[in-house]
């Protein structure tokens, strides 16, 4: 930077609007991707003139070298912070390898990493890079070696090679993850750095600055009822999930290691619910103190909070206590389907998010409301099909369920009236083995919200029990 250019930026206004520019930049680059965020793009976000721009950068590379110095102060901001809150410097240590994945999800953190990818190709970009890499690089080995002093730290310049590949490692990971939205065998991997991490910081520490070892990921899941790995640490929230299919769906997700919260309609319907979810192994299983609709926002904004963004949000329909009717119907099914997807859309994780919606079970209804359901249904196959359009290209799927029979009971009924009408014998406990609707319901979410799902969006899966009671010959 010459001396006419630091003048400007050491005035006050300079500052100003550099910071400006460069917020901007951080956030452009994070969100289309460094090749897409020309000086155009930084003025319509901004609001600056081109003067004022050229003012500050005489040309996009130089705006870009700034913009990923500020990236790289933003980071190492949020990484102290974060350390600082860890409990003691050493547990923040501990904790490095969540929080510098968590650093790296944020704008500064896909910026820096794009940028760096970008100057593969631009040998100006690449050495105007080295300056500030190299002196966050000193920065982090000071901060250790202060760490290291007073925690009495063995082979010191050995551990800064193993924070070196962890610092190489995890946004290949953070990468792979938002390219290929398969999150779970990516987590899977930085599990795997994070206990390697903390064996390695381990056998440098006397014995009484040692933490707990940290189980292998395959042993944490055998200790989970029903855990296999398959939706181990997915962040999952059921509207409905208190009772019926809803909570069915939120125990298998519980039992497969997901991290659960249920919201309801009625939240005395949901004490015993999250009891038994906790039983389970749900870390975050809870209900939103406002209830209802209207509640649906604050429960999806604080669940993300705690969490981070969601990878699952499910609408199991409930109608409203009293006779059903097409208006009430019509709200379980799809506008609460309408209403619950909406609030979700900025907590969602890009791409990976699967948005399951759980129509009425047609066997909860009489006959004479038939011609009701089937409007509603329609309405929900239109809606989910018409959500799934406008997802397009966001990485987020949308499909919806439409069982037939809601309970075992139900199904076992249905089966049986439909063999008397045909003078057939009643089917027996065998033939009904599997017809607990609720638990197919269950293994269905499961299925839509996999990595085997992933080409799957705008799809209506129907549920008939008649396939297993022997209805359909």
């Amino acid at each position: 930077m010459n001396v006419e250019a630091r003048a400007r930026v050491a005035l006050p206004r300079g500052r100003a609007t550099r910071r400006k520019i460069l917020e901007c930049a951080v956030v452009a680059v994070a969100e289309t991707g460094y090749a897409n965020t020309t000086t155009q793009v930084i003025l319509d976000r901004s609001g600056l003139s081109r003067g004022s721009l050229l003012h500050q950068f005489a040309t996009r590379q130089d705006m870009m070298i700034a913009t990923v110095e500020t990236a790289l102060d933003d980071m190492m901001a949020q990484i102290e912070k974060a350390m600082a809150e860890a409990g003691s410097v050493l547990d923040g240590l501990f904790n490095y390898t969540d929080i510098y994945w968590d650093t790296l999800m944020t704008p500064a953190g896909l910026a820096f990493y794009e940028i760096q990818m970008a100057a593969r190709w631009d040998h100006g970009l690449l050495a105007g890079l080295k300056g500030p890499v190299f002196r966050t690089e000193e920065c982090i080995s000071r901060n250790v070696k202060t760490v290291a002093r007073h925690y009495e730290m063995e082979d010191v310049e050995g551990y800064l090679v193993d924070l070196g590949i962890i610092n190489d490692a995890m946004p290949g990971l953070a990468a792979r993850r938002v390219l290929s939205g398969y999150p779970l065998r990516i987590d899977e991997e930085r599990r795997a750095l994070n206990d390697w991490h903390h064996r390695a910081l381990n056998a440098r520490l006397p014995k009484r600055y040692r933490r707990a070892e940290i189980k292998p990921a395959s042993a944490r899941a055998e200790g989970r009822p029903g855990a296999a790995g398959l939706a181990a640490g997915l962040n999952v929230f059921v509207f409905g999930g208190a009772q019926g299919a809803g909570f069915g769906v939120a125990r298998a997700f519980a039992k497969a290691g997901a991290h659960v919260a249920i919201h309801s309609r009625n939240p005395k319907d949901s004490a015993a619910a999250v009891a038994e979810l906790r039983r389970l192994g749900s870390v975050a299983a809870f209900d939103a103190k406002a209830p209802g609709l209207e509640g649906v926002g604050a429960a999806l904004e604080a669940f993300a909070a705690a969490q981070g963004p969601l990878d699952v949000v499910v609408s199991s329909a409930a109608p409203e206590g009293g006779p059903p009717g097409l208006r009430s119907l019509v709200e379980s099914d799809v506008v609460q389907a309408i209403h619950v997807f909406t609030c979700a859309q900025p907590h969602l994780r890009r791409p990976g998010a699967s948005l399951i919606a759980v129509a009425t079970p047609l066997g909860d209804l009489p006959p004479e409301l038939s011609a009701h359901a089937a409007a509603a249904r329609a309405g929900l196959e239109q809606l989910i099909r018409t959500l799934a359009a406008q997802a397009r290209g966001e990485g987020v799927r949308i499909n919806a369920i439409a069982p037939e029979a809601a309970t075992l009971a139900d199904a076992v009924q249905r089966a049986a009236a439909s063999a008397a009408r045909r003078g057939q014998p009643k089917p027996t406990l065998t033939q009904l083995r599997r017809c607990e609707a609720r638990e197919d319901v269950a293994n269905v979410a499961m299925f839509l919200a996999s990595p085997a799902a992933a080409a799957i969006s705008g799809a209506v899966v129907p549920l008939n029990d008649s396939a297993r009671a022997g209805e359909g010959g």
